[in-house]
């Protein structure tokens, strides 16, 4: 998916927002990456209050290329649809594009990876989306964002 745009807006309520960088104080990490985490209602049982989370990773590989990654606890053991989207933008060079992908998540460990993803050297930022849809009712939707940026090399 190539986008002019380098931010999808999408609201929900519950959605929290945390970034954070990938290796705790004191670590060392070979290669340069950065989180965000979105929070969101579990559309199975909204509106209860039953948390799920997704973390969005960016980690650089070198030659302008980059590493994304969105991994999923569901907290549901019926599992529903997510659809996982992400846009990102060289702010030095002004390239863009973005990667897409859907499919059932279920318990705690829900991993997509996109390998190779050619941003060029530069100052990126990210936005990483996810909408989630009932298994029970699929009018129930709950969706998550974060945003984050990083150098690529």
């Amino acid at each position: 998916m190539k986008s002019r745009s380098a931010i999808l807006a999408i609201t929900a309520v519950g959605v929290g927002v945390v970034v954070a960088p990938a290796v705790g104080a004191g670590q060392a990490s070979a290669t340069p990456a950065t989180t965000c985490t979105m929070a969101y209602l579990n559309p199975n049982v909204a509106p209860l209050p039953l948390q799920a989370n997704s973390v969005f990773e960016a980690s650089a590989g070198g030659n302008g290329k980059m590493t994304m990654k969105v991994r999923t606890d569901a907290v549901s053991v019926v599992g529903y649809r997510q659809h996982v989207s992400f846009t990102w933008a060289n702010l030095d060079t002004g390239r863009n594009g973005g990667e897409q992908w859907s499919k059932r998540v279920v318990g705690p460990t829900n991993t997509v990876t996109f390998p190779g993803v050619k941003t060029g050297v530069g100052r990126i930022t990210f936005q990483a989306n996810v909408s989630n849809t009932s298994a029970v009712d699929a009018k129930r939707v709950t969706t998550g964002q974060c945003g984050t940026e990083m150098k690529a090399y």
